[in-house]
C-alpha cells in the first residue's frame, strides 16, 4: 500500500497521514477505528484530495516520540607526534569552542582542524606533547551540539592519554 507521495506504509496508527508537505497533514479520527469513540469523518487535503483514511493511516511507531541519546564525551588523546589532540563523542557533533587543554600543569592553546559532522574533533597543539606529559581537558559549554542541537554538558579535568613519542 502506498500513500499519495509514493510512501509505503501500513494500514495501523490513528488519523495522521503521509502528504507532500506539511501544510497539508491533516488528522481525523474513524467510526471504526476501535481506539477512537469519535463519530466517522473524513479530512481534505490541499488541492481537493480526500482519502479513504483507513488507507493511509501512519503506523504507530512512527508517530512514537524520538528518543536521542545523550550526547557524552567518550575519550581524549593526543597522536605520536605530540601536535594533535582528538576527542571523541557518543555520537556526530557540531562546533568546536569551549575546550581547554592542560599540559604538563600549563594551558596549551587548541585551534580546530576536522571532525565537524562526526563523532570525533581533532585540535592541533600550540606547543607540542611530549613523552610523560600529564594532560587534562576541560570544557565549559561552548558551541558543541550534536545534530539535535543537544548540547554536551560540562566536564573538568578529563584525562587525556598522551600517545606523543617526542622527547
Amino acid at each position: 500500500m502506498t500513500a499519495p507521495t509514493g510512501i509505503p506504509i501500513e494500514d495501523q496508527g490513528r488519523g495522521t497521514f503521509l502528504v507532500k508537505n506539511q501544510s497539508q497533514l491533516k488528522s481525523a479520527d474513524y467510526k471504526d477505528d476501535p481506539l477512537s469513540q469519535s463519530t466517522q469523518k473524513q479530512s481534505d487535503f490541499v488541492g481537493g484530495h480526500s482519502l479513504t483514511p483507513e488507507k493511509y493511516r501512519i503506523p504507530a511507531f512512527i508517530q512514537a516520540p524520538l528518543e536521542v541519546p545523550n550526547l557524552t564525551w567518550v575519550s581524549a588523546s593526543i597522536n605520536v607526534a605530540g601536535t594533535q589532540l582528538t576527542v571523541v563523542f557518543s555520537h556526530a557533533v557540531r562546533g568546536s569552542a569551549g575546550f581547554a587543554l592542560t599540559l604538563g600543569g600549563a594551558a596549551n592553546a587548541l585551534t580546530y582542524v576536522s571532525g565537524q559532522g562526526t563523532a570525533s574533533l581533532v585540535f592541533s597543539l600550540a606547543v607540542t606533547a611530549t613523552i610523560g606529559q600529564v594532560a587534562t581537558l576541560n570544557y565549559v559549554p561552548g558551541t558543541v551540539t550534536d545534530m539535535f542541537d543537544n548540547a554536551i554538558a560540562a566536564f573538568y579535568s578529563a584525562a587525556v592519554t598522551n600517545n606523543s613519542t617526542v622527547p
